[in-house]
């Protein structure tokens, strides 16, 4: 009787170690389990803020691009107004040297 209580006592402490020695890898598991669920939702996060910052960024590139070409046509329209002007005021110049020297002949 005394031999089975001995071999009773080794296998419920063995039992025992076996229960704690679960219990900590279950828990590591849990935590595992908990980190890998944060980081995916911190993936998921990011990737939806990056997207969100790409939208932005091409419609703020459509704006800029729209000022741009609005702008040079601005210019051009400018420039050819000027030239327009220009060549009004040489022809206007022109005539009144040729109205002048006629009156200086005349």
């Amino acid at each position: 009787r005394h031999i089975y209580q001995d071999i009773y006592r080794k296998l419920t402490k063995q039992l025992e170690s076996c229960k704690v020695e679960m219990k900590q890898i279950i828990d590591s598991s849990k935590q595992a389990f908990e980190q890998k669920d944060e980081a995916q939702s911190k993936v998921t996060a990011i990737k939806e803020r990056n997207e969100k910052e790409d939208l932005q960024h091409n419609s703020e590139i459509k704006d800029l691009q729209r000022i741009i070409s609005h702008d040079d046509k601005i210019k051009e329209f400018m420039n050819a107004k000027n030239n327009d002007r220009a060549e009004y005021i040489a022809e206007e110049t022109a005539k009144r040297n040729r109205n002048g020297a006629e009156t200086v002949k005349g």
